[in-house]
């Protein structure tokens, strides 16, 4: 038997998951924007965290004539990271390479698949770790509303939100700047009456219509700055079986929290996810995780295996930097 040949990278089908498919975002792809991820020189280790005990304290500056400065101690806490390999091939043989070379960038589109699958695998680790109810457990950390979000002549998301955002300004001091939603909670907030009402108070329209609120103007409305939404889709079946589509986002929560902005582990945030650098595409700052494509040669299917992995681990940072809504998806009664 023919042993495959030695891989190559291949860096210029390297990149990010955002950019490798702009078909990625329009899915509603939102992870990398919430654990706006961290590359690390080891793939194990500690990192230092300042309690936002010592954030937060009040301490005395006033300093008399000749006197020395009061002086603050950091007592700084430690987490740690374990990142795990992840990775996908695509087997494109010579005929089919010939057959369709007219037609699309084979390459691209074998490259494409295996980052596809990657980046659902990374999504739904995030999903899995913001919208967890294990974690965000008990009335500090989490609510379910009283009225759900599909309710939508008696729902009051705007209300909802509002107190969690105190919530989590009770728990931990800081105010959270997002809501992570999945979209078809988005879309049944364009219908809630209370959304619309305040919008065209404020100027919408005559009428704000659904399709003249965007995440953005839904973000303003609860005065946070982000509103992440989350489109993306799975299927659950196994092969091959037919498909069975669901979506990564639990429609039932929603998520308000303090997301972070860049990769400064100083900065206070409710989660983080940590990309093994020395193994890994390393990427500009944006909120991205990347991925490296090899190839390498495999006469027994006489064609070329086109590979893509990346190596991550994501950690939950500061659970009260955030309150988990419950129950959002929850419809009118029919009577």
């Amino acid at each position: 038997m023919v042993s495959p040949s030695t891989s190559i990278v291949r860096l210029d089908l390297s990149g990010p998951f955002s950019e490798f498919s702009s078909s990625q975002d329009r899915q509603g792809f939102i992870a990398g924007k919430i654990l706006h991820p961290v590359p690390v020189a080891v793939s194990e280790g500690e990192f230092s965290l300042l309690p936002i005990e010592a954030v937060l304290r009040e301490e005395t500056s006033l300093r008399g004539p000749h006197a020395t400065y009061q002086r603050i101690a950091a007592h700084f806490g430690t987490s740690s990271f374990k990142t795990r390999e992840y990775g996908l091939e695509s087997l494109l043989d010579d005929r089919t390479t010939k057959l369709y070379r007219e037609l699309i960038d084979a390459e691209q589109v074998a490259v494409e698949r295996a980052v596809d699958g990657i980046a659902r695998q990374f999504e739904k680790q995030a999903a899995d770790l913001i919208f967890d109810t294990t974690t965000w457990t008990g009335e500090s950390l989490t609510t379910a509303v009283s009225k759900g979000w599909r309710d939508y002549s008696n729902a009051t998301p705007i209300e909802d939100v509002a107190a969690a955002v105190n919530k989590v300004w009770d728990g931990c001091g800081l105010w959270p700047n997002a809501l992570v939603i999945s979209k078809k909670t988005f879309l049944a907030l364009r219908l809630c009456d209370e959304v619309t009402d305040r919008l065209t108070a404020s100027g919408a329209g005559a009428q704000a219509l659904p399709s003249q609120i965007g995440p953005q103007q839904l973000a303003e409305l609860f005065d946070l700055d982000f509103a992440f939404v989350g489109g993306a889709a799975r299927n659950t079946a196994n092969d091959p079986q037919a498909a069975v589509i669901s979506p990564i986002w639990n429609d039932d929560y929603a998520m308000v929290c303090r997301a972070a902005t860049g990769r400064d582990l100083g900065e206070p945030c409710v989660a983080r996810a940590f990309q093994w650098s020395d193994d890994t595409q390393i990427l500009p700052d944006g909120g991205q995780i990347g991925y490296i494509a090899e190839q390498y040669r495999e006469e027994t299917t006489r064609g070329n295996v086109f590979r893509a992995r990346s190596d991550w681990d994501m950690r939950v940072i500061l659970k009260e930097a955030g309150h988990l809504l419950t129950n959002v998806s929850a419809e009118e009664d029919p009577e």
